[in-house]
């Protein structure tokens, strides 16, 4: 029998654990997780952040399409599809849109005017965004912008602080979503291996809101 490389990112095993980690956050909107144990042993191809990297291998398969935004898409987008014999698609059609650049205001609103939302007869046919954030936090204290999730999965309210997520995604979110069952998934994930995960059924409300800015 031949001995496993511990050394290594194990495809099965490792992919397996971040998938029920994913499916632990999207069941729990606002659950904080880590991955950081199971993605540790990745090799930081092309500057992808470990995290994203993780959540890519776990999610794309041949049967789905991704899409890219980073400095370095080119070489990620052959990495993964090397990997994990995914389908490059533009981001009107791709099933999983990971995203490591900082968007401009109009950036955001391009993007999400654009993102598969689902049809009324298969609502799930629609798009996942995996957004890298700098830090997530359930402490109300915390930086960043101050979020209270209600919707299934969540008892009552969930609090969660984000850094490095700007307003325009959350107000986009509410555009795009506005149509149940149709809409997008996001999961909001950091380069130190946490993640969030906010489904189209959970609702939110931010400070801005809150103050009416």
């Amino acid at each position: 029998m031949t001995k496993a490389n511990l050394n290594t990112f194990d495809m099965v095993f490792e992919t397996q654990a971040v998938y029920r980690i994913l499916l632990d956050c999207m069941a729990r909107p606002g659950k904080i997780l880590n991955i950081c144990s199971s993605t540790q042993l990745l090799s930081n191809q092309h500057d992808f952040p470990k995290v994203l990297e993780g959540i890519a291998l776990t999610l794309v398969d041949q049967e789905v399409t991704f899409n890219i935004l980073s400095h370095s898409s080119r070489e990620i987008v052959q990495y993964l599809k090397w990997k994990t014999f995914g389908n490059e698609a533009s981001i009107e059609k791709a099933d999983f849109i990971f995203i490591q650049e900082k968007l401009e205001e109009t950036e955001i609103i391009e993007l999400m005017s654009q993102v598969k939302r689902g049809t009324l007869e298969d609502p799930h046919l629609s798009a996942t965004i995996i957004l890298l954030v700098q830090s997530i936090s359930s402490d109300p204290a915390a930086p960043g912008i101050k979020m209270t999730l209600q919707g299934p999965g969540i008892a009552e309210k969930k609090v969660a602080c984000v850094e490095g997520l700007s307003h325009s995604w959350l107000n986009e979110r509410s555009n795009v979503n506005k149509e149940f069952p149709l809409g997008i998934d996001i999961i909001l994930a950091t380069e130190t291996g946490d993640i969030m995960a906010i489904p189209r059924t959970t609702s939110i409300e931010s400070e801005e809101d809150a103050w009416g800015m």
